[in-house]
């Protein structure tokens, strides 16, 4: 079976257990449906005159939204999530450029269907049929310095679909109330996308050089987890795992987690870290050698958050 037949089942496997989902959500059948979104605004600033204890003039501001829409009705559930966040700083006087601090997009969907009647059972038990899309939004560089000091770029890293990844896969979910789900998926296909021309022409991301798609056959696993820790603090976190059928000891992994505080109905805090491993990635690191290497954000915030709906 060729990459483009695996393709076309994964896609429409995806359809057509999405629009089973949709056969459930009439006008009449709305309260089954749960969603609710966040936003939050963050912005700082340091401005510096004469100031004898050193230091540099900073400006930063940072963002994010929180959505989601989920459908439950006895054996049918339909579950859809949007993250999306931004964030960008300056060093320096006005003749620094704005630098990336934070930014990503995802948006996943995943829809399940109880194994058995048997209530006990299918409480926690269900095949799932998902679809999951990352990518960035602005472009992101790598930087260096021109002979007066300045800030200059000097090699694009990322834009919006450069990289982009969609992942397709069905497998069983188990779920433990609202605090706890697995889902293996021995069925997956993964995509890399490049749409930018230059990044296509050296082979980034693991897509051959000259290429802007690679399609990966494999297996994923997904694992979340959300508790509350005390009163208006809860902790998070979510990991996704990869492997071509090819190479199954190597795991492509993307694992979040976060500590959010709510201060009150407008202030909170949160605390967040970011790992990235994957094999195809090649990453400067310190020491100047190139190759695979764990990337590692953590991210402290403070702002003001407003539920949308």
């Amino acid at each position: 079976m060729n990459k483009k037949s695996i393709l076309f089942i994964a896609c429409s496997m995806l359809v057509t257990g999405l629009a089973n989902a949709q056969t459930h959500s009439s006008p009449d059948s709305l309260h089954y449906w749960k969603s609710s979104g966040i936003t939050q605004i963050a912005f700082n600033q340091v401005a510096l005159s004469n100031w004898q204890g050193g230091g540099q003039n900073t400006i930063a501001v940072s963002g994010f939204l929180h959505a989601f829409a989920n459908y439950d009705s006895g054996a049918n559930q339909w579950y859809n999530k949007l993250e999306a966040g931004l964030g960008i700083v300056r060093l320096g006087d006005n003749n620094q450029p704005f630098e990336k601090s934070d930014d990503g997009l995802e948006i996943s969907s995943v829809y399940a269907r109880d194994l058995s009647n048997d209530s006990d059972i299918s409480k926690h038990w269900a095949a799932t049929l998902g679809g999951d899309f990352k990518t960035t939004f602005a472009p992101g560089y790598k930087y260096g310095t021109d002979a007066n000091g300045k800030t200059v770029q000097e090699q694009l890293l990322s834009k919006f679909m450069s990289p982009g990844y969609i992942l397709i896969n069905t497998g069983i979910k188990y779920k433990l109330k609202d605090v706890f789900y697995a889902i293996a998926s021995p069925v997956a296909v993964r995509m890399t996308i490049l749409s930018n021309d230059s990044m296509a022409r050296v082979g980034s991301y693991g897509v051959p050089p000259g290429q802007h798609l690679r399609i990966q056959a494999g297996e994923s696993f997904t694992f979340g987890m959300k508790i509350p820790i005390m009163q208006n603090v809860v902790f998070e976190t979510n990991l996704s795992m990869f492997a071509d059928y090819k190479r199954l000891e190597q795991q492509a992994v993307d694992w979040t987690a976060s500590l959010t505080c709510k201060v009150n109905s407008l202030i909170t805090a949160n605390v967040g870290t970011h790992l990235i491993y994957d094999q195809d990635i090649a990453v400067t690191r310190a020491n100047g050698s190139v190759g695979p290497a764990v990337q590692f954000k953590e991210v402290i915030a403070l702002g003001i958050q407003y539920k949308l709906y």
